[in-house]
């Protein structure tokens, strides 16, 4: 159905316009974003909960490597972190996917929680290099890309997170004295990291946000009448036992209006169909307009 024909139904005029500007500034109007950020929230749980497994496994799976290999300062070191701080780390993002109280602050326990792994992770891996274990370095690109991608976090704060734990790298590189080329080097590397999950992260939440907008469209086209835009009798139904229940609770009256065009087959028969169409309309666009009141409902 083309956009011209949406909008002579009166559908939710914020999502048409949301429609016609598109979602490349990853931004709606605050009503939209509101209902964005629930739906965001759903869709960052479940892609969380498989992302927090594998981590929480990789941890686990690390710290028994390098307790096989043993005996040396490095894998001592990892050994603990991957048992003493990943691990909880990683398990606490986990259950709050399971956990109803915690998934509605998954983004903020997910947040936090991959800042204290990368700020470790970093040490660690910058400590293991001092000692002859350079490969331990990849373990930091690993932790920067899954920060800005594999959680499903939002752009900005993908982004922000990535951009952490660069500064991390730079800053704990020259407080344990990390040779300067070398840190150089690897700050490159997490920087092109970085750029590469900005990219994955802003398809991603683009991606999210387009899908948000089909859905609530043909949510609201679902609800409406094909010709007019008011709600069909479906919807009536549904809401006019919600709105009967909540009056004899509250033992208020509810009012409810007929209303019918006089001589509507005549006018119909003699101008033609297309007339008699656009006057149904305009008189449910009239309706639409006086149903002001937060409780106010127009249906067809």
């Amino acid at each position: 159905m083309a956009l011209e024909q949406l909008n002579r139904l009166d559908v939710d005029t914020q999502v048409l316009r949301q429609l016609e500007t598109g979602t490349a500034n990853l931004r709606f109007t605050p009503f939209l974003e509101k209902e964005f950020h629930a739906y965001s929230v759903d869709q960052m749980v479940a892609r969380g909960r498989l992302a927090a497994s594998v981590a929480f496994l990789f941890a686990l799976v690390v710290s028994s490597i390098e307790f096989i290999l043993g005996g040396t300062v490095v894998t001592d070191t990892s050994g603990i972190v991957a048992v003493a701080v990943l691990a909880p780390l990683f398990g606490l993002v986990l259950i709050a996917t399971y956990v109803p109280a915690l998934a509605r602050h998954y983004e903020a326990i997910a947040a936090v929680s991959v800042a204290l792994a990368g700020v470790s992770i970093v040490y660690v891996s910058q400590v293991a290099s001092l000692n002859g274990a350079s490969y331990m370095l990849a373990t930091v690109v690993l932790i920067n890309l899954y920060a800005c991608r594999f959680l499903g976090f939002r752009f900005s704060l993908g982004v922000s997170l990535a951009s952490f734990l660069v500064l991390a790298h730079v800053v704990i590189g020259l407080i344990i004295n990390y040779p300067m080329g070398e840190l150089l080097y690897m700050t490159a590397i997490l920087g092109a990291a970085t750029v590469i999950g900005t990219v994955s992260s802003y398809n991603w939440e683009n991606t999210m946000r387009k899908a948000f907008v089909e859905q609530r469209l043909l949510n609201e086209l679902a609800q409406r009448d094909g010709l007019t835009g008011l709600y069909n009798r479906r919807i009536f139904d549904d809401y006019i036992q919600r709105v009967w229940r909540q009056a004899r609770r509250e033992q208020v009256p509810v009012e409810i209006i007929l209303i019918d065009i006089d001589h509507f087959k005549i006018y119909n028969d003699l101008h033609g169909h297309q007339a008699g169409d656009d006057c149904l309309r305009r008189v449910a666009l009239t309706i639409s307009d006086a149903a002001k009141r937060p409780f106010d409902f127009g249906a067809r």
